[in-house]
């Protein structure tokens, strides 16, 4: 991954290096898609059972982050940038008779590489429209009271389309607005490994909800277990602007 940002990037400089070019860092904060059933089947069934039972699940759907850019100067533009994203975690803690628990939390990282074209539709506002890929990895985090203690992950390349406006506050500082989509997002291959042996989350339907559950190999009627991010996220970015030559 990182040999083709580097490559993307090297291409990009050459194009540029007949044109006046600029760059610069930002930093945006935004909201994103995330799918929790498997976790609000597992409280629904829970609950369902009518026995001494509690469970919270809150969720997160924030992310933030920063990014670097370079792009050319004039009119029409072409810019790359590379970033880093935290995205907020989803947790579900439950508690049964007793001291008996059972906790899940899961969050992501993800690093995002876009080419775009960007245009100036006035002196102080721009419009972009941009595609790329992000390198994300999910981690999803299960512990219980019978010493259970594990995190399970899987990393992937997800490609992303965006588009936005950025407004100059001034020559050299701007304020974005994007809206972007992830495809193919979906995490259903998270893996770890506990006493020597490799597990994976599994989900089986019941007549209300679901129940979540590990295993070394898949259980015959079960569902991997997902983390999904499939679908929009929408940031406010600020940008500086260093200038080039």
């Amino acid at each position: 991954m990182i040999k083709k940002v580097v490559a993307v990037c090297c291409l990009l400089s050459v194009c540029a290096g007949y044109a006046a070019a600029e760059w610069g860092l930002g930093a945006k904060g935004g909201v994103m898609s995330y799918d929790k059933k498997q976790l609000q089947g597992e409280m629904d069934y829970n609950l369902s059972l009518g026995n001494t039972y509690s469970g919270e699940l809150t969720s997160t759907p924030l992310y933030g982050g920063f990014e670097a850019f370079y792009e050319t100067k004039g009119t029409d533009k072409l810019g790359i940038s590379v970033g880093f994203s935290a995205l907020g975690k989803t947790s579900l803690d439950q508690t049964y008779t007793g001291s008996a628990y059972k906790n899940f939390e899961n969050n992501a990282i993800s690093v995002p590489v876009t080419i775009y074209w960007k245009r100036m539709v006035a002196d102080n506002l721009a419009v972009r429209l941009g595609g790329g890929a992000d390198w994300m990895r999910a981690k999803a985090h299960v512990s219980d009271n019978t010493g259970v203690d594990l995190e399970l992950t899987q990393s992937k390349v997800v490609p992303h389309v965006d588009a936005g406006a950025e407004w100059f506050l001034s020559k050299n500082i701007s304020l974005g607005v994007n809206l972007g989509f992830l495809f193919g997002a979906k995490f259903d291959s998270l893996k770890g490994s506990m006493n020597g042996q490799d597990y994976q989350l599994y989900s089986v339907s019941k007549p209300v909800g679901n129940l979540i559950g590990l295993a070394t190999s898949q259980p015959a009627g079960t569902e991997n277990y997902a983390i999904d991010y499939n679908g929009l996220r929408g940031d406010i970015a600020l940008r500086v602007y260093f200038g080039g030559e």
